[in-house]
């Protein structure tokens, strides 16, 4: 037994079973048979490879690095018990030629191969792919059907266009079939097999050879060529009729159901598709990712963290006596599926009805009041401000915007368009109207002629009420902070810009504070994601250029792809390691090891990375995290991260921060001056979830908030 596993398998089954779960969750496994020394990444490989080369296994072609002897209690009964050992990552040097294949991979490809050896794999089964011909072909064709339902409902893929790669697939198929059986009769009069025989009988004992082959690919073939088949698989995806059709009684469907809504224009029926929300929690409660994630009412917990932590969820009196119940949050939105400038505005406005797991009631979503609204037009404003004052032009600031070394995340959400002069907005969507505020203070670092100015002073009051309302987590001594933070900005705004009149959105940031202590933070309530939804009907009318019944064919198009997303998982893994190497404290740095020792790791199934994916937030070397320093906090350096039988453990590097009050930003100084500065820190234990990259100014490294730590 190696330092990986400590599983006891009391067959060979068990052991097979037991090497996929390894392989599931990212790393690389030998072959379990003496003297085979491939490496396998992928299960659908590994399954492939035990069908062709161990079919008839035994115990005793078990490898004996595998095998080790145990005794069974008192009456010292000899036994053999077999371990999983020679496990490797993703990274790692010794790779043979079927792991090279698995490597160029496409996402898509690799998306897919998840998707159905997920449907295809149970927990627990061991039957090998390959020992059934009929369970081959019919296996063969669901992963078919996925990858079409894939083009046609993720891609939205014409279903015209559908039918040709179909035709073309069985085309190659029936190409490909004719050539392997050419290659066997060569194969076979090569070594002999075939001499003596007829040309005739050769070609009919390589057919023989190729019948479990060439059914394969029967569910593409045309209704002509049926008589050539076996399978109950021939023809199902033959058209679109029959995909459809597969794909309903084969993948998780909710059929939409159509309700008459009577005839209000001149005779002409109208219609709404209603898809069923019992059925749909049904089939998100079937996925084990969607269970793990449902997290129950903490009565005692203080401060803001949830929705259930506001009062409406609190005082409710169905959920007080029903605390294990559902919360199904509904959102209703109109959007236009066709040019809204054109000649059709208005002639197909649609008004979709969105739902998810979530509390009842819906405040006001902050990405239209606060980032589409005061943030959008209070910046604009300001920099009107800084420019008559000459602190810079706006090609100056455009310029700056352009050039500024954005890292990761921060340059897909920053601001890609100019700011207009004398804009009224800046024009950026919420998420780029966000990031905007938060690094302005950087953009223009060292342009800034007054740091006592007013205007200066209320954009950075305005950097920090954004920084407390996205905040995950609250503290009640935090919101009321934010109230009178905001009621103090807005008398600044009005008293500095009197030309300029406050806007409704205004008014409506006042009432911020009530609203988090009413549902939580509103950053766990905002309708943008709601909202995200509407791109996909949109695209959906837009590719099938059809209006008739739209509503119908929007409700389907939807529920394929809900069918296509139900066959996986719905929530992606919690941990994901990227290039992860097994982790031998001896190579690394004396701190490192003592800092390691001190936080008393388990010595086994330990993985080393410079990148971890936690909740699909992305953590990387270099990249800055807050944690908890006695009753104060600091900012530390990710220096590597460890992944230990899936909890993550940063060792990170210490160090001296100042607030600079003056930009609203935190100065890195030196390393910290304890004795020890490096540490390791549990993901749990961090004080915000959120990875900071520091940016270097005027020869200063700046750390710029994205949002208020709870206790700070």
């Amino acid at each position: 037994m190696l330092e990986f596993c400590q599983h006891q398998s009391s067959d060979i089954k068990e052991l097979i079973s037991h090497l996929r779960g390894h392989i599931e969750s990212g790393l690389k496994v030998d072959c379990p048979f003496e003297n085979c020394k491939i490496q396998f990444g992928n299960k659908k490989s590994f399954s492939s490879h035990l069908s062709r080369h161990h079919r008839n296994y035994k115990v005793g072609d078990v490898a004996s690095r595998y095998v080790v002897t145990v005794s069974q209690g008192p009456t010292d009964v000899v036994g053999e018990a077999i371990f999983p050992i020679g496990l490797h990552n993703e990274d790692n040097s010794d790779r043979n030629e079927l792991d090279e294949q698995d490597s160029v991979e496409t996402e898509q490809e690799q998306d897919l191969k998840s998707r159905t050896s997920t449907s295809s794999s149970h927990e627990g089964d061991t039957v090998v792919c390959g020992e059934n011909p009929s369970e081959n072909v019919k296996e063969f064709t669901q992963s078919v059907a996925l990858f079409l339902l894939k083009l046609q409902s993720k891609y939205l893929i014409p279903n015209s266009t559908i039918q040709v790669i179909v035709e073309q697939m069985c085309f190659l198929n029936q190409l490909g079939n004719e050539n392997t059986k050419k290659c066997i009769v060569t194969q076979l009069q090569t070594a002999g097999i075939g001499l003596g025989l007829a040309d005739e009988r050769c070609n009919e004992l390589a057919q023989d050879i190729m019948t479990d082959v060439s059914e394969l690919g029967c569910s593409l073939a045309p209704a002509s060529d049926s008589q050539h088949f076996q399978s109950p698989e021939c023809g199902k995806l033959r058209s679109g009729y029959m995909r459809k059709k597969y794909w309903k009684e084969n993948f998780k469907y909710v059929s939409p159901e159509s309700i008459y809504l009577g005839e209000p224009n001149g005779g002409k029926k109208e219609y709404c598709h209603y898809v069923p929300i019992l059925e749909t929690l049904k089939l998100m409660y079937e996925d084990k990712s969607v269970q793990n994630h449902i997290i129950p009412v903490d009565k005692e917990r203080s401060g803001y963290s949830d929705i259930q932590d506001g009062k409406v969820f609190r005082q409710n009196t169905f959920y007080q006596r029903n605390p294990d119940a559902l919360q199904v949050m509904l959102f209703q939105d109109g959007f236009e599926v066709v040019n809204p400038l054109g000649s059709s505005r208005n002639k197909h406005k649609m008004l979709g009805v969105y739902c998810t797991l979530a509390s009842p009631g819906l405040p006001p979503c902050l990405g239209h009041d606060l980032f589409e609204g005061v943030v959008d037009y209070d910046m604009a404003l300001f920099i009107q401000y800084f420019v008559a004052k000459e602190w810079f032009s706006y090609e100056e600031l455009n310029r700056r915007l352009q050039l500024f070394p954005f890292k990761g995340r921060d340059s897909a959400d920053m601001l890609t368009s100019a700011v207009k002069p004398q804009g009224e907005r800046i024009g950026g969507q919420a998420v780029q109207n966000w990031y905007f505020l938060r690094f302005f203070p950087l953009v223009v670092y060292g342009l800034v002629r007054n740091i006592k100015d007013p205007v200066w002073q209320l954009l950075l009051q305005l950097k920090e009420i954004v920084e407390i309302i996205v905040s995950p987590t609250l503290q009640s001594s935090q919101v009321a902070f934010l109230k009178v933070l905001v009621e103090e900005y807005l008398e600044g705004r009005a008293d500095l810009f009197p030309e300029r009149k406050l806007r409704p959105k205004h008014h409506f940031l006042l009432h911020y504070y009530y609203l988090i202590f009413m549902f939580g933070p509103l950053i766990k309530v905002w309708t943008l994601r709601f909202e995200s939804k509407h791109s996909f009907f949109k695209r959906c009318a837009r590719y099938c250029q059809n209006f008739v019944n739209i509503t119908s064919t929007l409700a389907e198009r939807h529920q394929l792809l809900q069918a296509y997303s139900f066959h996986g998982r719905l929530f992606a893994d919690d941990v994901k390691v990227a290039k992860g190497i097994p982790f031998h404290p001896e190579l690394y740095a004396e701190n490192i090891q003592k800092a390691v020792l001190d936080f008393e790791l388990p010595t086994q199934q330990r993985l080393v990375s410079d990148e971890v994916s936690v909740f699909c937030t992305i953590y990387k070397k270099d990249l800055f995290v807050i944690i908890k320093e006695d009753e104060d906090w600091t900012f530390a350096c990710i220096m590597l991260i460890l992944v230990v039988r899936e909890k993550v453990v940063f060792i990170v590097q210490k160090y001296q921060t100042t607030h600079v009050h003056e930009y609203g930003l935190y100065q890195v100084k030196n390393r910290a001056a304890d004795s020890n500065p490096v540490s390791c820190v549990a993901y749990s234990d961090l004080l915000d979830y959120c990875p900071l990259s520091a940016y270097k100014v005027d020869g200063q490294y700046m750390l710029s908030l994205k949002n208020k730590p709870t206790n700070m």
